[in-house]
């Protein structure tokens, strides 16, 4: 158990890290490495789906339960709505960002 809670901690640092660093990056930036996920999803989808199944085999062996075996169970539309995300949140990251009271002028700080 406390090897888990060092693993743990450790990601949450390296999170917290990675957060800092990517906060100061630009919209353009971030748009363009979301859409750049998307691409790699859509990509290796074929890969994704592959090395899933084997995770949901060792899942099924272990015992657990069906509604666990199905969040954990990728298909290629799960996979296709995965990109598809990723480029909505891209597409759409200012409005996330800004309330709709408070429009943004291009080029406005």
């Amino acid at each position: 158990m406390t090897d888990l809670i060092a693993h743990i901690t450790e990601k949450a640092r390296a999170a917290k890290t990675a957060a800092a660093m990517l906060a100061v990056l630009s919209t353009a930036v971030k748009n363009r490495a979301l859409r750049a996920m998307a691409d790699a999803v859509s990509a290796h989808a074929a890969d994704l789906v592959a090395a899933n199944a084997r995770d949901v085999e060792a899942a099924r062996r272990d015992g657990r339960n069906a509604a666990f075996v199905d969040r954990l169970t990728l298909t290629p539309k799960r996979v296709d709505e995965m990109a598809k995300g990723l480029r909505e949140v891209a597409d759409n990251y200012a409005n996330l960002l800004i309330p709709p009271e408070q429009e943004r002028t291009e080029g406005a700080a």
